[in-house]
């Protein structure tokens, strides 16, 4: 049963899209099948700069990216100077993800992720 809390229908009723920026496959589709079943519209990319190539083709941007720091091409460093760089793209939250390095923010998350913690922070930021 989903938490009526961290349900995305709290805006009145707009799916909430999310992007996944990730190179292991493995986390971004658990994370998909996870925040799908949580009812948000999921994309995933490996890494930054396929990221950065999806987002200038869309027509509606995401709510909220999901980024890990550490993939090959671009990591989630360049990405997100690129992201910041851009007047549209800027304004999209992000929840940073890494294993290995640990950001001093209270939009990091560390992994292994714990769902239930990336979810209420998701509810926070979207």
């Amino acid at each position: 049963m989903k938490n009526a809390d961290l349900s995305p229908g709290n805006d009145g009723g707009k799916m909430q899209h999310l992007l996944i920026v990730d190179d292991d496959a493995d986390i971004s589709s658990t994370l998909k099948e996870v925040l799908e079943d949580e009812g948000y519209d999921v994309h995933c990319e490996p890494n930054g700069e396929q990221a950065l190539g999806f987002l200038k083709k869309q027509t509606q941007l995401p709510d909220l990216i999901l980024l890990d720091l550490m993939m090959p091409v671009m990591d989630g460093f360049e990405f997100r100077a690129h992201q910041i760089a851009s007047e549209e793209l800027s304004k999209i939250p992000v929840i940073v993800m890494s294993a290995g390095i640990k950001v001093d923010s209270e939009n990091f998350i560390s992994k292994p992720i714990h769902l239930s913690n990336l979810l209420t922070k998701i509810g926070t930021q979207i």
